[in-house]
């Protein structure tokens, strides 16, 4: 989509610098996403510590389900913390 933007040129020098693009459209994308990326993320924060999602899992069962991990050949090894897989 395109649009028209008025941006005084000092702060385009600084997107250009900042984004490492050369080309104005390109920067301004590249910005515009970024913006976008952070605000969802920030919000989605604020959900989490709001307790928005109910998770049934302890911390326990967490962990414990990280330790099991799944290899190339399809079937299921237990790690143990600081243990590496014997193949």
């Amino acid at each position: 989509m395109r649009i028209t933007v008025d941006i005084d040129e000092s702060t385009l020098e600084d997107l250009a610098r900042i984004t490492g693009e050369s080309k104005k459209s390109p920067a301004v994308a590249k910005a515009v996403t970024e913006f976008v990326n952070r605000k969802k993320a920030r919000e989605f924060g604020t959900l989490l510590r709001e307790g928005a999602f109910d998770y049934p899992s302890t911390n326990d069962e967490i962990e414990a389900a990280d330790r099991y991990r799944r290899y190339g050949s399809g079937r299921y090894i237990r790690l143990d913390r600081g243990q590496s897989p014997r193949w």
